[in-house]
């Protein structure tokens, strides 16, 4: 395995580190262990908590359940792994806002992984409840145990790169390694090297110009008009107060023109320049200071250039663990020495491991950039990222395989699939990639709502230049060969959030909800309804850009009348479609935004009229129908408000039973 165990020391039965001659032995609390091979894992066997249990050949990892104050009893016998152990607990605590129960067994869970047996790169896994805010909270800390040398005093250390044992992102060993890769990419990266020659030559408006002086100074200055393929890279960040001291407006051009005060520049910019340079570009494109941030028309021109700006660039560099520029995308992470008789020989170390999901991106404290709205395509459309998290370095580029310091390399693909659908083919999986960008997008942040089509334009323009031929012109984030079916999406959340009050695309469209949009898996048992024709007015050059109200969506399908009312059921309010105003059946709406508030824009009172009309798709054995209210007293002019998903086949089909005329409506 690459390490051994000493026989000169004694080990604790908790962190596997050596403990000092005469520390007290332990037997409470009590623990079950297991160990776990790859099939099956072992029956739970109890023992001291002392007991100490090593791998065997077969097996991969060891699974201990305890509770959390063992670490905290064994600490205070001047145990060096747990001691250190317990100030990173603490400092999970302290991080997440939580704390435990110090009156109570706290119960937890260890896992202890080997390294080189498991396709973990860490070593140590605790799990355990915590309280935040008067709930229960489950916290993850996931550990690795560092050694300079193998074979180590301990069985589960491992050996990292340099920068990874340094716990700076900044460091010279961090750049470096990250430029390795980069370097690599350039040279083995099949797609990536696939992708750069498929790329129309192309460069931004303006850039900013950096020329380094011998001193290691950097001089910046904003150039625009340059007709160069030289490469740029650009800098993914989070807008802050920072931001906005310093960007390009119309008073500060001429100045910027001349040059931007490095000074005057954010953290995050300072550092995202000097690595620029350090990879031996001499550009960088900063949104902030390269579009007129006052002048409207210049941002619509630019940000209809962003599919080509990040497509056509060297790569990205992401402040992905920031929240503003000012606080610098490079960061420390403790790395802690543990004191051990064997310390004099080989010192060991603890250190936090990098988390590696983006799932729920939009609440995320690991990549706090990453629940922006806008950065969701810049990362999809850039050759490549080179992230600065939390925790460590990490490159993410078009392969299947992202590269981390950490040696995970096996996570965040979602770049390579994306460039991998552009060449798809057949026109459901094409449908189907377009849904999933949408959901994954519409689930993140927006400081506008109004932004929803502008920041997906990107992405959109991309498709529509690799499918269109499929998917037909781009309408209001949905696609024209495509609509009916796409009108089907729905949200989990309608019932929490208020119509916005910035328009940001129509009703039957997934832009008009800052929720996040699922399309239901359906099959279609009638062509009942029919698209007659749509209208999108664009608010500026860019179609696939924002729109403007006039835009609208014409029909002919099957409608009939019913009302809503709320119901409640285990102590949850819930808003209930009644067809015919029927009250012996009613089914639950999904509802696009809550409309029972008086005083947000599309209030619908209680038992106001709302229309149901049928799409003759299935979901689930149950039919789908799209829930429309009438605006105003403007004959066959409505609105989207939700969606019925939950109402069985024979259910929607009486009440359609007496319907047999279609009429043509207009749906804004």
């Amino acid at each position: 395995m690459g390490n051994s165990s000493s026989t000169q020391f004694r080990r604790c039965g908790l962190c596997y580190f050596e403990l000092e001659p005469g520390t007290p032995y332990l037997k409470d609390p009590p623990v079950s262990r297991r160990a776990i091979p790859r099939y099956p894992p072992q029956d739970w066997a109890e023992g001291a908590l002392d007991e100490v249990v090593f791998p065997i050949k077969t097996d991969r990892m060891i699974d201990v359940k305890t509770t959390l104050d063992a670490f905290f009893i064994s600490s205070r016998r001047n145990c060096g792994g747990c001691g250190t152990i317990v100030k990173l607990i603490q400092d999970q605590l302290k991080h997440s806002g939580s704390e435990i129960d110090k009156d109570a067994p706290t119960p937890c869970t260890v896992i202890w992984s080997v390294p080189d047996k498991s396709n973990a790169t860490h070593c140590l896994h605790i799990s355990f409840m915590s309280m935040k805010n008067g709930s229960l909270f489950k916290e993850f800390l996931m550990l690795s145990v560092i050694a300079d040398t193998l074979p180590s005093p301990h069985i589960f250390a491992k050996k990292v790169s340099p920068g990874y044992k340094s716990g700076y992102t900044g460091s010279s060993s961090s750049l470096q390694k990250a430029k390795g890769w980069v370097e690599e990419c350039d040279s083995s990266h099949k797609a990536c090297q696939e992708q750069r020659l498929s790329q129309s030559p192309s460069f931004p408006h303006r850039v900013l110009e950096l020329s380094p002086n011998q001193s290691g100074e950097i001089t910046v200055r904003l150039v625009q008009g340059l007709s160069t393929q030289e490469p740029y890279t650009c800098l993914s960040h989070r807008w802050g107060p920072s931001t906005l001291r310093c960007r390009t407006i119309t008073d500060t051009l001429d100045s910027h023109l001349e040059c931007v005060p490095w000074t005057k520049l954010p953290k995050s910019f300072q550092e995202a320049i000097s690595v620029t340079v350090y990879l031996g570009v001499k550009y960088i494109w900063i949104d902030s200071l390269c579009i007129i941030q006052d002048d409207k028309e210049d941002w619509k021109i630019q940000a209809a250039q962003m599919c080509n700006i990040y497509r056509g660039s060297y790569l990205t560099i992401a402040a992905t663990s920031t929240t503003d520029s000012d606080d610098g995308m490079f960061s420390q992470t403790p790395v802690l020495a543990v004191p051990t008789p064997s310390s004099a020989k080989q010192q060991l170390f603890i250190r936090k491991y990098p988390g590696h999901a983006y799932s729920d991106l939009k609440d995320s404290t690991d990549f706090p950039l990453l629940s922006r709205g806008w950065v969701y395509q810049e990362r999809l459309l850039s050759p490549r990222t080179l992230h600065f998290t939390s925790h460590e370095v990490r490159l993410e580029c078009l392969s299947t395989e992202a590269l981390c310091e950490c040696g995970m390399d096996y996570i965040w693909i979602e770049k390579g699939e994306h460039n991998q659908m552009l060449a798809e083919q057949d026109p459901m999986t094409v449908g189907n990639s377009w849904d999933s960008i949408v959901n994954c997008f519409s689930a993140l942040n927006l400081t506008f709502q109004s932004d929803r089509l502008p920041a997906l334009a990107g992405i959109a323009r991309l498709y529509g230049m690799t499918h269109g031929p499929i998917l037909g012109q781009y309408v209001a984030g949905l696609w024209e060969h495509r609509l009916v079916n796409s009108l089907l999406w729905y949200t989990g959340s309608g019932s929490s959030v208020r119509r916005p009050a910035q328009y940001s695309g129509p009703s039957w469209s997934w832009t008009s909800t800052p929720s996040e949009a699922n399309f239901p898996k359906f099959q279609c048992v009638e062509t009942v309804l029919e698209l007659v024709k749509f209208h999108i007015e664009l608010a500026g050059p860019d179609e696939y850009g924002p729109i403007t109200d006039a835009s609208s969506l014409t029909l002919r399908g099957y409608l009939v009348m019913g009302s809503w009312r709320p119901v409640t059921s285990n102590g949850v309010e819930r808003p209930q479609f009644y067809a015919h105003d029927d009250p012996e059946e009613s089914y639950h709406i999904h509802l696009d935004y809550n409309f029972n508030e008086g005083d947000s824009p599309g209030y619908i009172p209680e038992g106001h009229a709302i229309y149901c009309l049928k799409t003759g798709f299935l979901t689930a054995g149950c039919h789908v129908c799209l829930l429309l209210r009438a605006l105003g007293h403007e004959e066959d002019k409505f609105e989207r408000v939700g969606l019925l998903r939950t109402v069985p086949r024979k259910s929607v089909d009486d009440w359609f039973a007496g319907v047999t005329t279609k009429r043509t409506i207009e749906i804004f």
